[in-house]
């Protein structure tokens, strides 16, 4: 046998595999390429490693494996599917670089070698999948190994990052670079329009809120509200889409130039049923739906104050618009059905002792209160984040979150303290709040909170309170959540 090389593989689109073949987004599912036909149950081997980095990523998409998010199968020749039968082995060939891997087994690394030496290979790697004893793949080589109910790809969470002036240059246009959470910069061919993301310096479109990857803006030229899908980095790059709302109507003492957020209730404004709600500061709530043949607001005024800064969003479990009241007591349902509308009140309950410290440093911040809901699970949570201000630029306060705390809501208007949101990761920003299973990419943090604003982008593991922040400057903080794509 020949001398052997060791190799941890990232995922990064420039990496490559021992076949030669690209590794391609961090968000597709492990292979089993040229499985030939037949009947039974496949075989999927993984050889892996605590002292990897990519390891445990390749684990966790097993572990979807298992969990049933493939339906269990994987694809054969001719498009049949099989159930999977998994076995994970860990080697110890990395437990040189000081981190001893507790179930790496040196019976483990001579069955690796053995099936190197069968496939024919000259270099020693993980992550490693066997798939019936003779098919070898890295992580992440194909994105339709195993069949699943939808066709489409779903895209990572990502967020913008900034636009790049064109080169040659072009009035008013850059090129988009975006973020996928917790991985590095891309930058794409897209170009947008500046003033998206620079909304002072023109002073004509200000983007004022985001849902589902469209943004908001409002025009100072005509005050018309538009939704656009610019800076949506899975969006046409030729061809982006910009849907006028009609004329805004400012009901008596309400006004309509400041908005606190927008929420749509379907991924797109263009589907037939979908309602857009836009919040307003002060009283005034409004609905329209955009794709309708002559589309027009219905207004709501607002009469409890505790509501006036607050933000809308969708509850998809309940086909609703709900708004949560300053300080979370207060949350109002608006069914635009049956033109029906009701204030909850909420009852804290299991909040933990908190320290001396822990009080004054809560009392010394601004509250922010969130309402997000879990499509997956169909619960809904309530989230109190505290910031305190930590610097002033320019008269614009620089601002960093100080603590956390998340409420999981019942049926029966009770708001429960937890520390365990199981395998979920709620997303929190400019945009309208959404929740995830962070099983579904392998590179979030189950139990956790990921929040963007314009000058922090923060984690929150909420077991052991771990907190994993940046600092930077962003244009446009808004999380565009995972797009559905062919």
């Amino acid at each position: 046998m020949a001398p052997r090389l060791f190799a941890c593989f990232r995922v990064k689109g420039s990496s490559t595999s021992p076949t030669g073949k690209g590794i391609t987004g961090h968000n597709a599912a492990v292979v089993a390429a040229d499985v030939p036909a037949g009947d039974g149950p496949v075989l999927v081997q993984l050889f892996s490693s605590q002292g990897c980095k990519t390891s445990p990523e390749a684990e966790m998409l097993v572990s979807r494996l298992g969990r049933g998010d493939f339906d269990g199968q994987i694809r054969r020749e001719g498009g049949a599917g099989s159930p999977a039968i998994v076995l994970v082995f860990h080697v110890d060939y990395w437990d040189y670089l000081g981190w001893k891997d507790p179930y790496g087994s040196s019976q483990w690394t001579v069955r690796q070698k053995a099936y190197i030496e069968a496939l024919n290979q000259d270099t020693m790697f993980t992550p490693q999948f066997v798939v019936q004893g003779r098919v070898q793949s890295t992580l992440l080589l194909l994105s339709n190994g195993f069949s699943s109910s939808s066709r489409k790809k779903q895209t990572p969470p990502c967020f913008v990052v900034s636009a790049e002036l064109c080169e040659p240059y072009e009035a008013c246009l850059g090129k988009l670079v975006i973020s996928e959470v917790h991985n590095d910069m891309i930058n794409l061919e897209k170009k947008v329009n500046l003033e998206l993301l620079y909304n002072d310096i023109f002073d004509k479109v200000v983007t004022i809120g985001a849902s589902n990857g469209w943004v908001a803006t409002l025009s100072g030229d005509d005050g018309i509200l538009r939704l656009q899908d610019d800076l949506n980095p899975y969006a046409s790059y030729t061809d982006p889409k910009s849907i006028p709302l009609p004329p805004l109507v400012t009901l008596p003492c309400c006004q309509t130039q400041i908005v606190t957020n927008v929420s749509m209730s379907s991924s797109s404004p263009e589907d037939e049923d979908c309602v857009v709600a836009v919040k307003f500061l002060g009283p005034q709530l409004s609905f329209c739906r955009p794709a309708q043949s002559k589309p027009e607001w219905t207004n709501i005024t607002i009469e409890n104050s505790c509501f006036f800064s607050s933000r809308v969003m969708f509850s998809k479990k309940e086909g609703m618009f709900r708004v949560l009241g300053a300080g979370g007591h207060l949350v109002g349902t608006w069914d635009l059905q049956n033109h029906k509308h009701k204030i909850q009140r909420l009852r804290f309950k299991n909040i933990p002792e908190l320290t001396k410290t822990t009080n004054e440093l809560m009392d010394s911040c601004c509250t922010y209160e969130h309402l997000v809901e879990s499509v997956t699970t169909g619960e809904t949570f309530l989230v109190k984040q505290y910031k305190k201000t930590v610097e002033i630029d320019d008269g614009v306060a620089k601002m960093r979150t100080e603590y956390l705390m998340v409420f999981k809501l019942d049926g029966e208007g009770n708001a429960v303290h937890t520390e365990d949101i199981g395998d979920l990761v709620i997303f929190l920003s400019m945009s309208e709040p959404f929740c995830l299973r962070a099983s579904s990419f392998p590179v979030l943090f189950p139990n956790s909170v990921e929040s963007l604003d314009y000058w922090e982008n923060v984690t929150v593991e909420l077991a052991d309170y771990l907190v994993i922040r940046g600092f930077r400057p962003f244009l446009a903080p808004y999380l565009i959540p995972p797009q559905h794509i062919d």
